[in-house]
């Protein structure tokens, strides 16, 4: 604002949020830290490339090349999550199941990711794990309101 300056960026995808932080870095010149609201991996980032990874290869190998790099927290559990749905909306749920199960394991204590894991038992088919999945988000989080419609529709 003391500068008076702004800018506008479009893109025709949602990966060119991937590039916002270089853009505007050269365009405006510095560093802009507000940026890390908006929670989106940048394009060199390692959640990117593993995500790059597994699209090319598949969940397996991708987990097995980046499996120094996922014990630690470098590839968030809302950037695991991402990369788990876009696979369930591809229908590649055992590579889905694998991303989502490796999300549980990295963050145990996040009912997100168990319902997330569920969702995509659910939509592999297999009623039982889901189940089990959905039960254990809501142990994780009472108020998950969504889990609790999913479990009253497959226990029918």
């Amino acid at each position: 604002p003391r500068q008076k300056t702004g800018l506008v960026m479009f893109a025709n995808s949602e990966n060119g949020l991937s590039i916002h932080t270089e853009i505007v870095e050269e365009a405006l010149g510095g560093q802009h830290p507000a940026f890390a609201w908006a929670k989106y991996d940048d394009y060199n980032s390692p959640a990117f490339r593993f995500y790059a990874t597994v699209k090319e290869k598949g969940a397996a190998a991708g987990i097995a090349e980046f499996r120094d790099l996922l014990k630690t927290d470098t590839i968030s559990e809302s950037s695991m999550n991402s990369l788990g749905y876009r696979l369930l909306g591809q229908e590649k749920f055992d590579d889905a199941i694998r991303i989502f199960t490796l999300n549980v394991e990295r963050f145990p204590n996040s009912g997100n990711v168990y319902d997330s894991l569920a969702e995509a038992y659910m939509n592999k088919g297999d009623k039982e794990a889901a189940i089990k999945n959905y039960e254990k988000s809501l142990e994780l989080d009472p108020k998950n309101s969504g889990a609790v419609e999913m479990l009253k529709k497959l226990r029918k």
